[in-house]
């Protein structure tokens, strides 16, 4: 099973979402959070902090971990926390970035399980 970790960071209610390049071979063009696979020998914790850093230059320190969720063959690790940082997307894997609260995510494809862990991110009282 691979093995991956993504970052839930929060401003003013709102989520951060990316969005994933055309090129990339699952979920082109849709909305996830800063995340991805870990490299071997690396805690899931360890990956949402690095995946953080190389998508969008952000700090990121996991406080709690949220959800863990599978989907096809990957077990998926969701993390919150508190972050630091001016943003600067890395164009090869994210084409845009913005800040949304539940009812902007509506109308946004979201990647893998982030339909999911939105709802539960707005049920939860962490977004508007």
């Amino acid at each position: 099973m691979i093995v991956t970790a993504s970052s839930i960071l929060l401003k003013d209610r709102k989520i951060l979402l990316l969005k994933r390049v055309e090129t990339t071979r699952l979920f082109p063009g849709c909305w996830t959070f800063p995340g991805g696979k870990a490299e071997p020998g690396e805690s899931p914790e360890k990956t949402a902090i690095r995946e953080t850093r190389e998508e969008v230059n952000l700090n990121f320190l996991p406080t709690q971990l949220f959800v863990i969720n599978t989907f096809e063959d990957r077990l998926m690790y969701r993390y919150l926390g508190d972050w630091s940082g001016q943003i600067q997307i890395q164009y090869e894997e994210v084409t845009d970035f913005g800040w949304f609260n539940y009812q902007d995510t509506n109308g946004l494809t979201l990647a893998f399980d982030y339909r999911e862990v939105v709802d539960l991110l707005f049920s939860n009282g962490f977004i508007e």
